[in-house]
């Protein structure tokens, strides 16, 4: 979101990890599937390539950032309480499924087709999560009520009707 600030207040408690990803990842392109359409304000990708995301945690908000370096490895920072940090850590590894292999997918679409030219135009993107189950039941009920474009914009006016900030 351009000239919005997103962290946390510089005192919170911050960790930052090296994370081994099964390659072959390109965080752009997962954050670009996570993101679906540009009105999205919660998956955010910085100018400088780091991925920005608010959570929940089980203490208060924690705000994860990865970014990627080399191709199997991100590097994934976490601010918030502590005692969030390991359960942030193990949400963004699955949000952004950097434990996913996915040779056999690249293998059967490289026999399809319709599939193919795709494939071999996002190498290394992963198949990204919801971040929760609400966050997955949301979009379903609106996905199919709406069409995407006209449920992104919905979406983000709920979120900005619940965080002043956005």
């Amino acid at each position: 979101v351009a000239g919005r600030r997103l962290d946390l207040a510089p005192a919170a408690p911050r960790s930052t990890r090296a994370v081994a990803s099964a390659a072959p990842l390109r965080l752009a392109l997962t954050w670009s599937v996570l993101r679906r359409l540009a009105p999205n304000v919660v998956d955010v990708l910085t100018p400088n390539g780091r991925y920005v995301r608010a959570l929940s945690g089980a203490h208060g908000p924690v705000i994860v950032s990865a970014a990627q370096r080399d191709p199997g490895r991100l590097t994934i920072s976490i601010a918030g309480d502590p005692e969030d940090h390991a359960a942030a850590l193990e949400l963004v590894r699955c949000m952004l499924a950097v434990d996913r292999d996915v040779t056999p997918f690249d293998r059967a679409a490289a026999t399809l087709p319709w599939l193919r030219p795709l494939a071999v135009r996002m190498p290394g993107a992963k198949p990204p999560r919801y971040a929760s189950l609400w966050d997955a039941f949301v979009h379903v009920v609106a996905f199919q009520q709406l069409s995407l474009r006209a449920e992104t914009p919905i979406l983000r006016r709920c979120i900005a009707s619940t965080c002043p900030a956005i």
